[in-house]
């Protein structure tokens, strides 16, 4: 964290789909995230592991039953960030948990694209999230 004086530079801000360079008032605090983590070597037994163990919860195939409805919802790519490389974490979930639905014998799923008030995306996009099986 940063507290801006009368030596702090204009500050790098998300602006639509791009960024603009603002000039904060005497006293803002500018709060940064930690370093990132390290990257996950082996992405899907992690989520095998996360999904059969979850914290503080049952795991996911103990709560799933055959007749019941499914929803998975994901968010959009509503931040100018580069593109995640494929195939994108989220697709990698939602196989997943596909996988297991059908295995619990569960027919009625839904997956939604939960946009909020951001615009639609692109079948390009949607296809980027969700892979080509899904």
């Amino acid at each position: 964290m940063i507290e801006v004086d009368r030596n702090t530079p204009p500050v790098l801000f998300h602006f639509g789909e791009g960024i603009r360079l603002e000039k904060l008032p005497l006293g803002a605090r500018i709060v940064y995230p930690p370093d990132p983590l390290e990257p996950i070597a082996h992405p899907e037994r992690a989520i095998k592991r996360a999904l059969g163990k979850p914290l503080e919860d049952d795991p996911l195939k103990s709560l799933l039953r055959r007749g019941m409805k499914l929803t998975i919802a994901f968010d959009d790519l509503s931040l100018p960030l580069p593109p995640m490389a494929a195939p994108d974490v989220r697709q990698l979930v939602m196989e997943e948990v596909i996988d297991m639905a059908a295995e619990a014998g569960i027919d009625d799923l839904h997956i939604i694209a939960a946009l909020g008030l951001h615009r639609r995306m692109t079948e390009d996009e949607l296809r980027h999230i969700v892979g080509e099986r899904i």
